[in-house]
């Protein structure tokens, strides 16, 4: 519930300076983090569990977790440091990465999340 309040206040907060745009980056890079949490609890399922459960509770946490990390790839909390620190103008680059992290990490959930709910 607080992932979609703060998500809703980001999609409503006005942005008008760098110094707002930056704030908003900031919350979604933690809302982001606290999202974690939720491969968290399939990670705990595949421990508990045996079989076929587990195979495909393990998977549904690794494609969330590569998506939400490619999520967090594009904020620019990362790609600034990573910018300056490489000495070239790196968002394009993540920005690739962050889309074809999120296909295969959704490709890899939904692929297990369908056998898990049959399972």
């Amino acid at each position: 519930i607080i992932l979609i309040i703060v998500g809703f206040v980001v999609i409503i907060y006005p942005v008008e300076t760098v110094e707002d745009f930056e704030l908003m980056s900031l919350i979604s890079l933690v809302v982001n983090m606290m999202a974690l949490l939720v491969p968290a609890v399939f990670s705990y399922v595949g421990k508990h569990s045996s079989g076929d459960i587990r195979k495909s509770a393990y998977f549904i946490a690794f494609g969330l977790m590569l998506y939400i990390i490619s999520t967090i790839l594009v904020n620019e909390s990362i790609i600034l440091p990573t910018s300056a620190l490489l000495g070239f103008d790196t968002g394009i680059l993540l920005w690739i990465l962050s889309i074809s992290g999120k296909c295969i990490g959704l490709v890899i959930f939904s692929q297990f999340a369908a056998k898990f709910v049959s399972d």
